[in-house]
């Protein structure tokens, strides 16, 4: 059973006759659409067949291979190449150049593909295919990125990398609310928070094969992980073909509908609350951006080596300083993801992401400050601790979030909410491209901001370009905190 946009015979009639309508009439009339809508829904909950714990698993695999995959080329693999082929007075920003325009890549293409996505009327199915062509280029990307011997080659690289990433990204992330019925979410989201921590912690060893192994040998791994789990996904995984087909179903793509597409684009900011948790994400993640993703060259000019912790060396290179970094704040983040969401049923999520704003801010202070390797890496812990919680909470209270009274599209990063969207249950991959902005505009933010911040800066000694870049990621940190205290609802 399917859910369609009402007709123009079902129409309320409040606004039947000329006058326009008043504001109160307006909201009316929208609530009463909603309640249909969330009728049929429900009515389409009770026929939705449930899948399997197998299928689950199966599902998550593909995020474990994406989770290794930017956990490796962001904080290991392209700080290392850039490194190569930039002048060491300018790494920070052609570092930032190249993020940037990645970011705005898959800004565009989550958006545009997840609608053609949604519109595709294949036999095969509307995801499977473009996560099957997704991944063929993003390996193939990979492996240009493998074999670039200039910053410009690697810098195309990294944005067809993007592009034929994000096809198979947004249309995978719409599998969920695709297949997973409501009763089996908090199922799907532990296997998911699962496949996040195993891939973040796989991409992370790709810092001890640096001087290991050659580039080659590096991508091949993490191109082996990307295909085998996206393999494991679409053949184990069930999707039926699409549902309600369009009366010409021979055609493979229902007509492309520019008026509602941009139209997507806008309505979300129209509601107050989603305004302010948005802009309270980006302050966030261009903090959280800004200092991790410039945490290898951190290393390499502040840090003294060799990197020891309690009279144990763990390297002297500064990717496998990264990589210890990010495995201790790993650990801090799977308890921070299980305490936030058993301490805030009780307190709430407001006051928790308050609390995770408070864990996280001081870390890029402390970094910056102080240069000690042991130091560095204690703090990490409390880093990943606060940034998991923020994260699943911030999702949680966006799952909630409504304008004009209809709830919002939303999709966790750990994949433990989920809420259909206001206009089609067919819209699915759409709706999360629109969800991602949040993610990619910080992204994009922090490329063009930070790195060249750092350069500009460093030539006066003293750290000086870490320490104000970093104590800027910790104000921003803050200034995205502060905005969660005017989201309305609790």
């Amino acid at each position: 059973m399917s859910i369609n946009a009402p007709t123009k015979h079902e129409s309320t009639p409040l606004l039947e006759n000329n006058d326009p309508p008043s504001k109160s009439e307006v909201r009316e009339e929208a609530m009463h659409e909603h309640r249909k809508l969330q009728k049929r829904i429900e009515q389409e909950d009770s026929t939705h067949q449930r899948i399997s714990i197998v299928e689950l698993v199966a599902m998550s695999m593909f995020w474990f291979g994406i989770s290794a995959h930017w956990t490796a080329i962001l904080m290991i693999v392209m700080p290392y190449q850039v490194a190569r082929f930039a002048p060491d007075t300018h790494k920070n920003t052609i570092l930032g150049v190249v993020l940037l325009l990645g970011s705005a890549t898959a800004m565009v293409v989550s958006v545009v593909f997840g609608h053609i996505s949604d519109q595709c009327l294949l036999r095969y199915g509307k995801r499977r295919p473009f996560i099957i062509a997704g991944t063929l280029g993003n390996v193939l990307a990979l492996f240009w990125c493998a074999y670039s011997n200039s910053i410009w080659m690697y810098g195309a690289a990294y944005i067809a990398t993007c592009f034929f990433h994000n096809i198979a990204r947004v249309s995978y992330s719409a599998l969920l609310p695709d297949l997973v019925v409501e009763g089996q979410r908090g199922l799907a989201g532990s296997l998911f928070g699962l496949a996040t921590v195993l891939g973040n912690l796989a991409g992370a060893m790709t810092g001890l094969g640096i001087n290991r192994l050659n580039i080659w040998q590096i991508y091949a791994l993490i191109v082996s992980v990307l295909f085998v789990s996206m393999l494991v996904t679409v053949i184990f995984t069930p999707e039926p073909p699409p549902i309600s087909p369009h009366p010409e179903y021979r055609k493979k793509f229902r007509p492309f509908d520019w008026k509602s597409f941009s139209t997507s684009l806008i309505m979300p900011f129209a509601g107050h609350d989603f305004r302010i948790a948005f802009l309270g994400q980006v302050f966030v993640l261009v903090g959280v951006n800004s200092f991790q993703n410039f945490l290898q060259y951190y290393f390499h000019d502040a840090v003294p080596v060799p990197y020891r912790l309690f009279s144990m060396a763990f390297g002297d290179t500064s990717p496998e300083a990264v990589m210890v970094f990010t495995v201790i704040s790993l650990l801090g983040g799977i308890i921070g993801s299980l305490a936030s969401g058993v301490i805030s049923t009780r307190v709430g999520l407001k006051p928790c992401l308050a609390v995770s704003g408070l864990l996280m801010f001081p870390v890029p202070i402390v970094v910056a400050f102080v240069p000690r390797y042991p130091v560095v890496v204690l703090v990490a812990f409390f880093f990943g601790m606060g940034s998991a919680a923020y994260s699943s909470l911030y999702w949680a209270l966006s799952s909630v979030i409504s304008y004009r009274n209809f709830v919002l599209p939303s999709f966790s990063l750990s994949f433990l909410t989920c809420r259909y969207s206001l206009s089609s249950r067919e819209d699915h991959a759409r709706d999360m491209g629109i969800m991602n902005f949040s993610v990619v505009i910080p992204q994009m933010l922090a490329g063009a901001v930070a790195g060249s911040l750092i350069d500009k800066l460093q030539p006066h000694g003293h750290n000086l370009g870490y320490k104000v870049n970093f104590g800027a990621a910790a104000l921003e940190i803050v200034l995205g905190i502060i905005f969660i205290k005017w989201i309305h609802r609790r």
